[in-house]
């Protein structure tokens, strides 16, 4: 999980937030007062900070927060809170103006609001801002000076011509999500008696995979199927030797590639039962050349598999794991 998304998903309460007072700001974290409706200082801070992060590591701005600089060599403190005074009104106000604050627009960008108990009409309105290999990104509103930015430290600076050049010619890079689907459908009495499920790749990026690699560790509810994703033993991707029972790893060589905006067959799991079908629980990793390996604990519950497999019109959908 990317450092900026760790951090955004941590803060989710006013005690979450009230944590950060007497801390840095740092290279994932701007805060910023803001009024509402928003000032043209505060459209500018979204615009920059949509801009700095997404060309550089990512990060997360906070409105409704003050940072204030100790000393001229020293990052800012963020020294108290300054809520937000009706964020029902300031929270769509960031939500439309993510699309037209920077160019490229930046993907995957979210936003919400952190509330008091006693009054939800206050509070703070966070915005995460992935990092982009769309870029570079050119912030557009006003006072901004139409420039680009990225992130140093605790602070954002206008990109020199070597940065722009930089970035203008940097390689695409791709995504890789794991999706899954039901395979190999044997009927009973005109129900789904028996199955498989098959583990795909999808490359939601913009550069192609190569080399890509799915590994599974500590798996349980499920196994290998023997017959592979075709019916004929063959799997996606060349199944590497040596690993210990429950564990599978597979990776692609110099010919095994995915192109953006599709999804490879990788494994076959399975043969499993509709009636006594158990929950699939697994270790992930997904990697490829130019994808830092991406891990997470993955479950697929048999509630799920089952709810799917009374839909017939389903029976060929991919899903998100």
């Amino acid at each position: 999980m990317e450092p900026a998304v760790h951090l955004y998903n941590q803060l989710n309460t006013v005690d979450d937030i009230r944590g950060l007072v007497g801390k840095e700001e740092n290279l994932l974290l701007e805060v910023k007062r803001a009024t509402v409706p928003m000032s043209d200082d505060d459209k500018k801070n979204l615009s920059i900070a949509l801009s700095g992060f997404a060309n550089s590591s990512g990060g997360v701005l906070i409105f409704g927060l003050l940072a204030v600089k100790a000393d001229n060599d020293e990052p800012d403190i963020i020294s108290k809170e300054e809520p937000i005074k009706d964020l029902d009104r300031f929270l769509p106000e960031v939500q439309s103006l993510i699309g037209e604050a920077v160019f490229p627009i930046v993907d995957k960008v979210q936003a919400k609001a952190v509330r008091y108990a006693g009054d939800l009409s206050r509070g703070f309105v966070l915005v995460l801002i992935p990092e982009s290999d769309r870029g570079p990104h050119r912030a557009m509103l006003k006072k901004t000076s139409k420039q680009y930015y990225k992130r140093a430290g605790d602070s954002f600076y206008m990109m020199e011509h070597f940065d722009l050049a930089d970035m203008f010619g940097k390689r695409r890079r791709p995504d890789l999500r794991v999706r899954w689907r039901l395979g190999h459908i044997s009927f009973s009495l005109d129900k789904p008696y028996r199955f498989a499920i098959i583990l795909g790749l999808e490359n939601t990026g913009r550069g192609i995979a190569r080399y890509p690699l799915l590994e599974m560790r500590s798996m349980s509810g499920a196994l290998l199927f023997d017959y592979g994703i075709d019916g004929n033993r063959h799997q996606g991707l060349p199944l590497l030797e040596g690993d210990r029972p429950g564990d599978l790893t597979l990776a692609g060589g110099v010919n095994d590639v995915i192109h953006p905006a599709t999804i490879k067959e990788i494994v076959a799991l399975g043969f499993f039962d509709a009636t006594t079908m158990p929950d699939i629980n697994f270790r992930l990793t997904v990697a490829a050349e130019d994808l830092e390996a991406q891990m997470q604990q993955i479950e697929i519950k048999a509630e799920t598999v089952k709810k799917i497999l009374s839909e017939p019109a389903k029976h060929r959908e991919w899903f998100p794991i």
